[in-house]
């Protein structure tokens, strides 16, 4: 493939074109609106010009299809010379076969269009680096289960990013809430459905968050909270078979999720290539996506702030409720075997 494009004193040289598609499969994972949105950056960063009646979009259709109206309007348009640059999230939503795309970049290429993609593919870098990228940008989904290639996860969380801004759920889950489906309607699978699922409150399970706060908040400790959640015969977090634990209810104590603050992509998980081991490292706080959202306060800021006091306090003198904190076993055991005495078991006290 030639390279045609070079610097040029003529306008339409900074004049550029977007093309976005999604199959039926991905209207969620990658939407039009994201796609617009990556080449508008990539844009801005080439110094070049978009204009909206050059935004070509193809929705939920396959890239194996030649027929698409977008597409042919913008074959239509380069051949015009309305643009010397189009602008793609990915070169394989130009076409999703090799052949295909191969023709539909030799003829913009003999009409002097320079293609772009937001991942650095660019059709000015030669003629076998741009097809060899081009072929493996077109067969990599075949890939995608491979561990070692990134791709797939770093699509996945743009679009649960995109998602979780729009207000929707992307899989987080905690006692008090459930999800229901979303009201804009969407595509999947060949059919009309919703965009995504929105966090509710779920009133019965909201009393029991706030009769925990409460009790806390009022003196009591987790174990005296947990006794008397069994006792009552409430269903724990897990289902009916499990009883409540005061590790789960000290999480609960802590998750500010309550508040109406939910708080996403705080952790990244880290896979060793060597090892496959996965470890869980925090994130920077600005890539954080906070929302705040007042409809989904189960716990009244007053109560909240009471439970962060007496908490703070219980920390800082080493008590839960008025009882000794547990001494670490290994501690214990030492001592007692040097002193000559019997070795402790995890019910002796410390």
């Amino acid at each position: 493939m030639k390279n045609l494009i070079t610097k040029s004193q003529d306008p339409m040289a900074s004049t550029a074109a977007i093309y976005a598609r999604t199959n039926t499969a991905d209207c969620r994972l990658n939407p039009i609106e994201d796609q617009i949105a990556a080449c508008r950056q990539l844009a801005a960063r080439h110094g070049l010009t978009v204009l909206d009646h050059q935004i070509f979009v193809d929705e939920a259709i396959s890239g194996q299809s030649r027929d698409r109206e977008a597409l042919l309007a913008l074959s239509h348009a380069a051949k015009e010379g309305c643009f010397q640059t189009l602008l793609v999230e990915d070169i394989a939503r130009i076409a999703g076969n090799s052949h295909f795309l191969f023709n539909v970049m030799a003829e913009l290429d003999h009409h002097g269009v320079r293609i772009l993609a937001t991942d650095g593919f660019d059709s000015t870098g030669g003629s076998s680096t741009a097809l060899l990228k081009a072929l493996m940008d077109v067969i990599k989904p075949s890939m995608y289960a491979h561990p070692m290639y990134p791709d797939l996860g770093v699509r996945t969380k743009r679009g649960m990013e995109a998602q979780k801004r729009r207000g929707y759920s992307v899989g987080e889950r905690a006692y008090g809430y459930t999800t229901v489906p979303g009201d804009e309607p969407g595509c999947g699978a060949g059919r009309l459905r919703s965009q995504g699922s929105v966090v509710r409150v779920l009133e019965e399970q909201a009393v029991v968050v706030r009769r925990i706060f409460e009790e806390y908040a009022s003196g009591r400790d987790a174990t005296a909270i947990v006794g008397g959640l069994n006792e009552d015969g409430i269903t724990a977090p897990g289902g009916v078979s499990r009883l409540w634990v005061a590790s789960t209810v000290r999480g609960m104590l802590r998750n500010e999720k309550y508040t109406g603050r939910w708080v996403w992509n705080k952790t990244a998980k880290h896979m060793d290539p060597l090892t496959g081991m996965v470890r869980v490292v925090p994130q920077p706080e600005s890539e954080w996506v906070v929302m705040e959202q007042e409809a989904l306060r189960i716990v009244p800021q007053e109560i909240w702030n009471r439970v962060r006091k007496i908490e703070a306090e219980r920390c800082r003198t080493g008590k839960e409720g008025g009882h000794r904190k547990w001494k670490p076993l290994t501690q214990a055991c030492s001592r007692a075997r040097r002193a000559g005495g019997k070795t402790p078991s995890r019910g002796d006290d410390a």
